[in-house]
């Protein structure tokens, strides 16, 4: 017990002095002395007969990537046992070296080379990871890349898409796959849209406002084609957008280019058609085309009078357009068709009242010059009392800054035939030797006329000649729905210039397509369309020629001439956005169009 406790006072006092001077030089495992030139030598046998070696610290690549501290002088030549590849590495400044030479995974490649920001759609782009022998490359691209050459080389060729993100390699060998090296690129995309709105067909200098998506630090240019292939830049036309004209008979493309930092980008194209604007009532054949109206009435006291109750034999046929229109137009097509100022496709010509001769029904120029044009006359044409005699001296020019374009003025108020007003008695029309209509049609009384609203001259009273429309959509007591027409949709009110009017429907076509698509009578879907119901008749608003000889009210009035006359003047049909009147009318040189009827 006491040599016990002398040796452990003894152990005690070595290991507070006995160390004071330690050897630079260690030997374990023996008592042989460290060689000259060894710090520390290991001896493989510990205890007799039983042998050992030395065990460097167990990492796995993960655990051996983590280290720190691996930039500094003092790290190099650092050993580890990797027990993924089951070898030891040690580091020698740039990567770990494996005593299995290359019986493990590869290093991570060094940094990757190539740019970090790139065009959408540039070619031969060139990314690349420092070369290491016996090393395959397998590269990933972001979505939309394609890979263009390189193959599975550490250098590699692309085709950027449209997609920003990571392009990945991962080395590889027959140990497998080593750590991956990351390069995030991001892809400018400049975006340019096709035009809008869509390809249009205008009047003959008529514009057109186009524009697309707006794009920040780009230079824009707008470009126009007469065949869709070859582009011209357009002087000037470097906004956001851009204002078309139309010219007459001529078809021009447009398109935008966007310029930028990576190169030029088209749009798609959109097209502006002038149409060729026939201005002499004589352009189209008189082909008229029936558009029988089931009327209202009933017969009594041999007057044609208003009834809440259709009759199948009180039908007026109307003619489907206006007089020198374009008949062979349906009037969903009509509804559909530019508002032309000058354009007789769908208004017709302006026909002064009692005459029948055509050439002076022209509506070439909305602001003529009178007196410098050869069309006008302020001369009245000689009224003799004898229709025949009046249509041979006709010279067929445009009387203008008189109330009346005969003298005298009040001679012979049946050159149209004895059109009945109102209340008045008979239902068997005379056509006029002066009527303009074709053989088997002729201009419709004011009675006529009114049938299409109520007898009586109101659409919603029995009483009265002015008709208040303040929805898109009326039912008149003819049984008839008037319905006011923008440039083929319902609307709430015209707008000079497009083709505005009023669309007439049978009731029963009319609720049957409502109840199927209630947007037909919110303007939210197209009167024009195939499955829109096609209506019984189309008055398109096509203004008047003044005694003046101005024309005005285009696309916002609309003035029908009747057979009816009322003392020196004339009557007929007035129609705005608010209201539709059967009793309009006035002095005969105004220029009023012409809707027939069927004797």
């Amino acid at each position: 017990m006491k040599k016990s406790f002398t040796l452990r006072i003894l152990i005690l006092f070595l290991l507070l002095f006995g160390f004071a001077k330690v050897k630079a030089q260690v030997t374990i495992g023996s008592d042989a002395p460290p060689k000259p030139h060894s710090v520390l030598e290991l001896y493989g046998e510990y205890k007799t007969g039983i042998f050992g070696g030395l065990r460097l610290p167990q990492l796995s690549t993960l655990e051996r990537e983590s280290l720190t501290g691996l930039d500094l002088p003092e790290s190099f030549g650092l050993m580890i046992y990797n027990t993924d590849s089951n070898c030891v590495e040690y580091w020698n400044n740039h990567i770990w070296v494996s005593f299995c030479d290359d019986k493990v995974v590869p290093q991570q490649p060094g940094a990757m080379v190539g740019a970090d920001t790139v065009c959408l759609g540039s070619t031969n782009l060139a990314y690349s990871v420092p070369k290491v022998e016996g090393i395959t490359y397998t590269w990933k691209l972001p979505a939309g890349w394609i890979q263009t050459g390189g193959g599975n080389t550490n250098s590699i060729t692309v085709t950027a898409g449209n997609n920003s993100g990571t392009i990945t390699v991962t080395p590889s060998n027959n140990y497998g796959n080593g750590p991956q090296q990351t390069l995030f690129v991001t892809v400018i995309v400049v975006t340019n849209s096709t035009p809008s709105p869509a390809s249009v067909t205008l009047c003959p200098g008529t514009t057109q406002r186009y524009f697309s998506n707006s794009v920040s630090g780009v230079t824009y240019q707008w470009q126009s084609s007469t065949d869709n292939a070859t582009w011209a830049d357009i002087p000037g036309a470097t906004a956001y957008d851009y204002t078309a004209t139309a010219v007459a008979g001529t078809t021009i493309y447009y398109r935008r280019n966007i310029i930028h930092t990576c190169g030029v980008i088209s749009s798609g194209s959109v097209s502006v058609t002038g149409t060729n604007a026939p201005c002499a009532s004589g352009t189209f054949p008189i082909t008229p085309v029936a558009a029988p109206v089931k009327v209202y009435g009933v017969m009594s006291g041999g007057n044609l009078v208003g009834s809440s109750t259709p009759t199948d034999s009180l039908t007026i046929t109307f003619m489907n357009c206006n007089l020198g229109a374009n008949a062979a137009l349906n009037p969903k097509q009509q509804m559909a068709y530019p508002g032309c100022t000058t354009d007789i496709t769908v208004f017709g010509g302006w026909y002064q009242w009692g005459r029948g001769e055509h050439t002076h029904t022209f509506r070439c120029d909305a602001t003529p010059n009178p007196a410098g044009d050869s069309r006008f006359s302020t001369t009245l044409v000689p009224n003799t009392g004898t229709p025949s005699a009046m249509v041979t001296s006709d010279h067929g020019k445009f009387v203008y800054n008189s109330s009346n374009w005969t003298d005298p003025a009040e001679n012979n108020s049946n050159l149209w035939g004895n059109g009945l007003s109102l209340g008045g008695g008979g239902n068997n029309p005379v056509k006029g030797l002066n009527d303009p209509c074709p053989p088997g049609w002729r201009v419709p009384t004011q009675h006529e006329w009114a049938l299409l609203g109520w007898e009586g001259g109101s659409m919603i009273s029995t009483t009265g000649d002015n008709v208040t429309i303040s929805n898109m959509v009326t039912l008149a007591k003819s049984g008839l729905y008037w319905v006011k027409v923008n440039n083929g949709v319902a609307a709430a009110s015209f707008l000079k210039g497009n083709m505005c009017g009023y669309a007439l429907y049978d009731k029963k076509t009319w609720d049957i397509a409502v109840s199927t698509n209630p947007g037909y009578a919110t303007g939210a879907s197209s009167l024009t369309a195939d499955a829109a119901p096609m209506p019984l008749m189309f008055f398109p608003a096509a203004g008047q020629r003044a005694n003046s000889g101005l024309s005005n009210g285009i696309g916002i009035d609309g003035y029908y001439w009747f057979s009816t006359v009322s003392s020196t003047n004339s009557v007929g049909l007035k129609f705005q956005e608010t209201s539709v009147t059967f009793t309009g009318g006035g002095g005969r040189a105004y220029g009023f169009s012409v809707r027939c009827v069927e004797e």
